[in-house]
């Protein structure tokens, strides 16, 4: 079955998967397991795991016992014009569009999924020893041309040489995979990492491209980052509320970070992790706290990981963010409030809030030259409005009109262009071209059936783009705007060069 959801890829858990028609399980609720995987999977990313609420509004019976049922249905089945709620009808049946219905009509459950630090210990799973891995790449090429897929709905990695674009692998790594997470260059180029929905993180070696080992971090996972030096990595969690901190070498889990305060409102709320960074200043992991709104420095080069600094009020429901090209500041998006904070995380306080639309999601975001200028810009989930402004005073310099919302912005040192998507609405299969100098829209390109995630070769000589509905990936010529080629994929969401993210800050 298709998925389609919204907020960056949001939310998918695994819990026991049947038809919402009486077969399967039920929840202490008397909701089926499978209508309760089938939120998860397809609502929970706007509206929380708990059905109270993120960027999409409480889905529960105080707030929807006015409105009928058929009405309920006839959002789900066909999504609600200038919102970012999405249609379903060609995603799920009319019975299983039913029983979500049920499902936030019913009470809302009480019960806590938990997995402590002794499940992630138990869950380890090493299966090649280092010493058995080879001391180069076999698969015929250099690890810094390898463009890595998601293909989202089968759970795989495909690994594509962006010198001849060719495929060169797919590999099975995880239910509903995430963004992957590169090994800083600087540590080695062989390593990465690839966290699942379903809180499955596998470990790759990218000289063989086989799976090394995994471990389960959580329930429902999103981010990962690296540290610096390569030794550890930290997932974030949205089920548990929580960050965990691994041994990147044995897997072994070393810290459970619990994820709850004070919201900008001053409620005390658990809170899901919206993102994770690494960054060689400090040197800092920043954790970033979805509903508490606040951004967390964890310490990684003290045996016991501190938290040495909660900084608050940062927004409502904070999701991506990006640090500039020297890694100094961290811009971070608060889609309630539509703006990205800035945070120095030298003085580690908030610098600036910059207006950036209804819902800005800036995803890996884009830093670019400009005039002399390094400038930074994100599309927005809400709205067709690509904003961008000025590092060094944090002042809006342009918004660029789009034909839709978009989620994916991408740019590179060696291209005058950057590229992002429109990811949602009438002309979702458009990618948006604009020039960094002029801020002005040069092309508008329609590379196949919802066109998402455009990605540069480390050369900045091709652009890839994910066409998610059309199974395929576009390969354009960067310069010209011309089609090389298009490969098949299967769901593709997510385009990441390894040469590129190696070397990139925030890991």
């Amino acid at each position: 079955m298709k998925r389609i959801f919204i907020a960056a890829l949001s939310i998918l858990l695994i819990l026991p998967v049947s038809c919402s028609d009486g077969t399967g399980t039920e929840t202490t609720s008397g909701v089926s397991s499978a209508t309760y995987d089938m939120y998860i999977d397809v609502c929970s990313g706007c509206h929380g795991t708990s059905r109270q609420g993120a960027t999409g509004p409480a889905l529960i019976p105080q707030r929807l016992e006015a409105m009928e049922f058929d009405s309920l249905v006839d959002i789900v089945t066909n999504g609600r014009k200038a919102t970012a709620m999405p249609g379903f009808k060609n995603s799920l049946t009319e019975q299983q569009i039913n029983a979500l219905v049920d499902y936030m009509l019913s009470p809302v459950e009480e019960s806590k999924l938990e997995w402590t630090i002794q499940d992630i210990e138990n869950s380890i799973e090493i299966l090649k020893s280092v010493d058995d891995l080879p001391s180069h790449p076999t698969w015929g090429g250099e690890v810094e041309d390898l463009m890595v897929v998601t293909e989202r709905d089968i759970g795989n990695l495909m690994f594509i040489n962006g010198s001849t674009h060719t495929v060169v692998s797919h590999l099975e790594a995880g239910y509903a995979i995430h963004a992957p997470t590169f090994t800083p260059k600087s540590v080695s180029d062989r390593w990465l990492w690839a966290i699942a929905r379903n809180g499955w993180l596998t470990k790759i070696d990218m000289y063989s491209l086989e799976i090394v080992g995994k471990v389960r971090v959580g329930l429902d996972s999103r981010g990962t980052a690296i540290s610096t030096d390569g030794k550890y990595i930290i997932a974030g969690n949205f089920l548990p509320n929580n960050a965990v901190i691994i041994d990147a070498e044995t897997l072994q889990p070393l810290k459970v970070i619990e994820t709850y305060g004070v919201n900008p409102d001053g409620v005390e709320v658990e809170s899901r992790v919206a993102a994770v960074l690494s960054t060689p200043i400090g040197p800092y992991f920043e954790v970033t706290l979805k509903e508490a709104g606040q951004v967390w420095i964890v310490d990684y080069s003290k045996a016991d990981f501190p938290i040495i600094k909660k900084i608050l009020n940062v927004g409502n429901i904070l999701h991506d963010g990006f640090l500039t090209p020297n890694g100094r500041y961290f811009q971070i998006a608060s889609q309630e409030d539509g703006i990205m904070a800035i945070i120095d995380l030298e003085t580690l306080e908030i610098v600036k809030k910059i207006p950036a639309g209804i819902q800005p999601h800036p995803g890996p975001g884009a830093n670019f030259e400009s005039l002399g200028r390094i400038l930074a810009a994100t599309p927005a989930l809400g709205e067709g409005m690509v904003t961008i402004w000025d590092t060094a005073t944090w002042d809006v310099v342009k918004t660029i009109e789009t034909r839709g919302p978009g989620l994916f912005i991408r740019s590179h040192p060696d291209s005058r262009y950057v590229w992002v998507d429109v990811a949602f609405g009438d002309y979702w299969n458009d990618i948006v071209v604009f020039d960094r100098d002029t801020l002005e829209i040069v092309t508008t390109l329609q590379p196949g059936e919802r066109s998402v995630h455009p990605e540069f070769t480390p050369d900045a000589k091709y652009v890839y783009v994910a066409c998610w509905d059309d199974n395929k990936i576009t390969v354009y010529d960067a310069a010209t705007f011309e089609v090389v080629t298009e490969l098949p994929a299967t769901t593709p969401t997510g385009i990441f060069s390894a040469g590129i993210r190696q070397e990139e800050p925030g890991a």
